[in-house]
């Protein structure tokens, strides 16, 4: 189970969660389901202590001689100045390339510079739907076409290989719909495109 396909190759790869939850409640996402069904029962979205996070991948990478570590996030880089320099300090001596998964609106050309030198070798941001009209009111994710173009053009000059999400099937989509967000897709030219149909549990 450790082994992995990545961007053509097969790497011995860990997994590795540094927080659980979501700071945002898409409503087409099982987070929201579950803050919804949890919430009373504590804070919802949870940061894991740093420390206790590159203990794990020392130990992992040592034990399983691992060449590649995904990192579990929801929004990886929603994390404040102070924890991202912590992640930034200690990775640095890891060396292990690494993905991890963000939204577009958190992506910054200093974080991505800072990222690409310890290792990070991809990100995966979440388009769903190419209209933002449907996008803001349907599936509540606030976030316009220009923002996600302007995260992959920051991707881009950094070297750090992309990869979007898109989900069809949503109810009430149309055809229509359906091809802005092909044209989305085509203005973005990220290296890997993933489209899934959309399951409601």
């Amino acid at each position: 189970r450790f082994y992995k396909p990545m961007g053509g190759k097969i790497y011995i790869a860990g997994v590795f969660e540094v927080n659980r939850g979501c700071s945002n409640v898409c409503a087409f996402c099982c987070n929201k389901g579950l803050r919804d069904t949890y919430g009373e029962h504590g804070r919802y979205y949870r940061e894991k202590n740093m420390d206790i996070v590159m203990r794990e991948i020392r130990a992992k990478k040592e034990q399983y001689h691992l060449q590649y570590s995904y990192i579990v996030a929801e929004n990886f880089l929603v994390m404040n100045q102070e924890r991202f320099n912590k992640f930034i300090e200690h990775y640095k001596d890891i060396r292990l390339p690494f993905w991890m998964e963000t939204r577009p609106e958190s992506v910054t050309e200093e974080r991505l510079l800072r990222l690409a030198e310890v290792g990070c070798e991809g990100l995966t941001i979440g388009v769903e739907c190419g209209n933002y009209e449907f996008r803001k009111k349907v599936l509540d994710r606030n976030v316009t076409n220009s923002a996600m173009i302007k995260a992959l053009q920051i991707a881009k000059k950094t070297k750090i290989r992309t990869c979007v999400n898109n989900i069809i099937g949503f109810p009430t989509e149309t055809r229509e719909l359906i091809f802005e967000t092909i044209e989305l897709n085509r203005e973005l030219q990220a290296d890997n495109v993933i489209v899934n149909i959309f399951c409601p549990y």
